[in-house]
């Protein structure tokens, strides 16, 4: 199973990181030239603990589809709304290392554990800076882990395991209030 080297892959990243972000990226996505650069720059202007960039393009399509949510860059605050338009996935946002660590936030063992980590980081800030500056370019892949478990006969039962594992992180940091549960039925990537 794909998954299981992707969550390991990843924590284990965040065990020896030492910068002062971290940022994720697929491998086989790429990004505009000055992306992480602007994304940093943000980060260190605003403040914020997390930067979300917006500015996607979707490949490959009969054309590559630009996808931004936001048209105002700036700070938002996590309200139910905005939590339902930021796309549940680690490689778009740009985040300060002691958060993640501080939080204990890190990846399940589980298909989708984008999904888990996702609202475990956003239960732990009120705001969140959206820039939509340089491009994120997202490779869509019919044989990708999430197309697959879409036509799977398991795919209720991974996504019960999500919302355990979500509900069980929310419960031990003493979150349970700060995300509604219904709004796990959220924007896919």
């Amino acid at each position: 199973f794909p998954y299981t080297t992707l969550f390991r892959s990843r924590n284990n990243a965040l065990a020896v990181a030492t910068g002062e972000y971290i940022y994720f990226i697929d491998s086989d996505d790429y990004l505009q030239e000055d992306y992480l650069e602007k994304m940093y720059q943000a980060a260190e202007k605003s403040g914020a603990e997390v930067v979300y960039n917006c500015n996607i393009t979707m490949f490959p399509k009969e054309k590559a589809v630009p996808l931004i949510i936001f048209e105002r860059e700036g700070f938002y605050e996590i309200k139910n709304k905005i939590i339902k338009e930021i796309l549940i996935a680690p490689w778009n946002k740009l985040i300060k290392k002691s958060l993640i660590i501080d939080k204990e936030l890190r990846f399940s063992r589980c298909r989708f554990e984008d999904v888990t980590f996702y609202y475990s980081l956003i239960s732990q800030i009120d705001k969140i800076y959206i820039i939509n500056q340089s491009t994120y370019y997202y490779r869509q892949r019919s044989n990708s882990d999430l197309g697959v478990l879409r036509r799977s006969k398991n795919f209720d039962t991974d996504f019960v395991t999500i919302l355990e594992d979500v509900y069980n992180y929310l419960k031990k940091h003493n979150k349970l209030q700060s995300i509604p549960l219904p709004l796990l039925s959220l924007r896919w990537h």
